[in-house]
């Protein structure tokens, strides 16, 4: 997530209104968060390992890659959190051809749909995210970061 996160960054994390598991148990605390594009979240990978990732693109938007670019809405994706190099890199690989449940499969376009996002790292040549993935579903996400206590 260089440059908005670097190893063994501290950082404040509020899981409540997000799907927790502890071992066969999945409980929530308080009704479902509100999630909007440039949150930086924490979700559940497919090897259960915790990843963290910048939310691109919510249900209903429209987004597609050009010219290693990522567009959502018909506007180019851009930020502070990108340095130059990043905003013009080419995606990671292939996008997600053969995405497995729940997580969904990834176009070069096309429409979110209802309860999925478009997840991307910050440093989007060396990140494993939606471009490997697929779209990932909110039941996958375990909170979102508050506060950066040290990069």
């Amino acid at each position: 997530m260089l440059p908005s996160l670097k190893n063994h960054s501290i950082v404040l994390v509020s899981k409540v209104g997000y799907p927790q598991n502890l071992g066969s148990w999945q409980f929530q605390i308080g009704p479902s968060a509100e999630l909007i594009r440039k949150d930086l979240i924490i979700f559940e990978g497919k090897k259960d390992e915790m990843l963290v990732k910048r939310i691109i693109a919510v249900s209903g938007d429209v987004y597609h890659f050009q010219k290693n670019r990522v567009f959502v809405n018909q506007k180019l994706e851009t930020g502070d959190y990108l340095g130059r190099e990043e905003q013009t890199s080419p995606p990671n690989g292939i996008l997600s051809m053969e995405a497995e449940a729940p997580y969904y499969r990834l176009y070069r376009a096309g429409k979110i749909p209802h309860g999925y996002y478009l997840l991307l790292g910050d440093n989007r040549k060396n990140s494993t995210d939606s471009r490997t993935l697929g779209l990932v579903p909110k039941s996958k996400i375990r909170g979102k970061i508050l506060f950066v206590l040290r990069k």
